[in-house]
């Protein structure tokens, strides 16, 4: 549920948690939909398909893990 605006006379109640994990999932599908591969689904086997979604699940997690290493680092240590 999308919380209610600052100004709204009967604001409506919302989970901050469960806003923040839906917003990770539509920022994942945007991702997703970047690739276009997936969106056009060139892949028409089933087990093609399943295959470039592994492959972008990886990637994308690369993507994160390289993230923390780099704010996890001083900038100072790096090479």
């Amino acid at each position: 549920m999308i919380p209610s605006k600052s100004n709204a006379r009967v604001p409506i109640p919302h989970d901050p948690e469960i806003y923040a994990m839906r917003n990770l999932v539509e920022r994942f599908f945007c991702r997703m939909k970047d690739m276009r591969r997936l969106t056009t689904r060139y892949e028409k086997l089933k087990r093609n398909f399943l295959s470039m979604l592994h492959i972008f699940a990886i990637r994308c997690w690369l993507t994160w893990v390289h993230t923390l290493i780099d704010t996890a680092i001083p900038r100072c240590l790096r090479r």
